[in-house]
């Protein structure tokens, strides 16, 4: 296996932790559907529609990435 192959990552158990963060649930959606897998090398392991609950999935899940809105009402992603 190569090293940096999908079947390898899962193997090795080398998956990123990703949380997504977006006040927009079509995208939070969507960017998780698409990252969510060995194709990229990451587990989604939460999503958040608005700030603070992804400060909170941020807190509980800590994550190897972090995806966030930068325009969110309230709490942005910043």
């Amino acid at each position: 296996m190569e090293p940096r192959s999908p079947a390898y990552l899962k193997a090795a158990k080398m998956l990123h932790k990703v949380v997504i963060v977006d006040d927009n649930r079509y995208t939070a959606d969507a960017l998780a559907k698409t990252l969510d897998g060995e194709l990229f090398g990451c587990e989604v392991s939460a999503v958040a529609y608005d700030g603070l609950s992804g400060k909170q999935a941020i807190i509980s899940n800590k994550p190897d990435i972090i995806l966030a809105d930068i325009a969110m009402p309230g709490m942005d992603g910043l």
